[in-house]
């Protein structure tokens, strides 16, 4: 009769969809049910006699031998979770209910696979923390970080790549990736693929398949896509196994979130350089030169360096407006802009300050003749025909220098300076127009 009930029982627990298993006091399976084998991936004949810790993730054995120890000690454990390693290879969530039979000396356990149940609500709690990230990133280096670090809790084994169109620029993320996986090098991934799903604006999914036993990786491809149009991609890499629909779909909503961010901090770019520069020929404004300048004379003075200032100003601007109009006029300045910065070092600035009028600041120069030498430069420059549209022009300018701390200790002097010599220069002009 009892080993008719045992079979019965046995019965009944092979039934169950939560696995029932039997621990020793050494901490290895002494029985487990027909549910081990779905939920683990082993058939329990290759379980049985094996440290039940082997099959832990690493990152939660001590605290599961901490459970263990109480349960040992008298302190039954109800909904204890940590994670397991399926013989695939599979990470899993389990959800434990066990307890101490002190007479038998063996631990009885009920555990169930809350694996998706845990897996969704790590995907809310992402999409909530994506979505803070999104609208509150100061700069997107900071939202990519995020989103990553996000990511790599949620999908393990994978490496991430971002490509932007205008300007074409690539993010490749090296720490979001499994120890095995290496990034797809450009004239794969990078180059042909992601500009297919910029050009196709559409996923696009690459499966693996090598006949041999190397080491091969499925990625999938998705658009960037806002307001209609597809300003980039993104590319998520997977060498063990392709990505699960609800992956997918999280991934989708990444995509949109990163889209949107990028061009909602694009636009805050665009506003803050209309602000800063000037429309026609892209030279700091003078908001940003005066900044810039403020900057220079502080650190002049702490470095005890020159800085040099220069006024430049068009001769007879005004009749080429009168005579051509006003859109060869344009052209002339866009063109005196360039022979400015041409004339200039990389550390210094041009800035137009309205009309025909330019300002030069010269950073950290040794002495006046410093910047007598780029006085000449300019005029050299402007020696040279302007031809526009077909009018050819001869063009002179009218230069003002101040020096600091030569010809003064604060903007304001050295401002007023650099306004009053040239003017002067422009009294005593007597260039033609031709």
């Amino acid at each position: 009769m009892t080993q008719h009930i045992q079979s019965v029982l046995a019965g009944i627990l092979d039934q169950l969809m939560d696995a029932v298993c039997v621990v020793d006091e050494h901490g290895q399976f002494l029985f487990l049910s027909a549910a081990c084998e779905e939920i683990l991936g082993y058939q329990q004949h290759e379980l049985v006699g094996k440290p039940m810790i082997e099959l832990v993730h690493p990152a939660d054995r001590q605290r599961t031998l901490t459970a263990a120890g109480e349960i040992m000690a008298g302190q039954p454990k109800r909904h204890f979770e940590n994670r397991y390693i399926r013989k695939d290879g599979k990470v899993i969530d389990i959800m434990w209910s066990a307890r101490w039979l002190e007479k038998e000396r063996v631990r009885v356990a009920v555990a169930r696979d809350v694996t998706r149940i845990k897996q969704a609500e790590r995907v809310r709690e992402a999409v909530y923390r994506i979505t803070e990230t999104a609208y509150g990133a100061q700069d997107l280096q900071s939202i990519y970080q995020s989103i990553h670090q996000m990511l790599s809790d949620l999908l393990d084994g994978c490496c991430l790549t971002l490509l932007l169109r205008d300007p074409i620029t690539l993010q490749t993320d090296r720490v979001f990736q499994a120890d095995n996986c290496q990034p797809v090098l450009a004239d794969t991934l990078q180059t042909t693929a992601l500009f297919e799903v910029i050009s196709g604006e559409q996923v696009v999914q690459r499966n693996c398949q090598q006949p041999d036993n190397r080491l091969c990786c499925d990625w999938l491809g998705l658009p960037l896509r806002t307001q209609g149009q597809v300003i980039g991609a993104m590319a998520v890499q997977r060498c063990q196994g392709g990505l699960a629909q609800d992956e997918q779909q999280l991934l989708q909503f990444v995509c949109t979130q990163i889209a949107a961010t990028i061009a909602r901090k694009q636009a805050e770019e665009k506003l803050l350089y209309l602000a800063s520069h000037d429309i026609l020929t892209n030279l700091p404004n003078r908001m940003l030169f005066m900044d810039r300048f403020d900057m220079a004379l502080k650190l002049g003075a702490r470095n005890q360096l020159r800085v040099g200032l220069l006024f430049v100003d068009l001769d007879k601007f005004k009749q080429v407006n009168d005579a051509y109009g006003h859109d060869v006029g344009d052209m002339l300045l866009v063109e005196t802009s360039r022979r400015l910065e041409c004339a200039v070092r990389n550390t210094d600035t041009v800035a137009r300050i309205g009309g025909d009028e330019f300002t030069l600041l010269l950073s950290f120069i040794n002495d006046s003749r410093d910047a007598e030498l780029v006085v000449e430069k300019i005029l050299e420059a402007m020696e040279a025909p302007f031809v526009l549209a077909d009018i050819q022009l001869q063009i002179t300018a009218s230069i003002g220098l101040a020096i600091y701390p030569d010809h003064g200790q604060d903007k304001e002097t050295l401002l007023r300076v650099a306004d009053s010599l040239m003017y002067q220069v422009k009294k005593n002009s007597t260039s033609p127009l031709l």
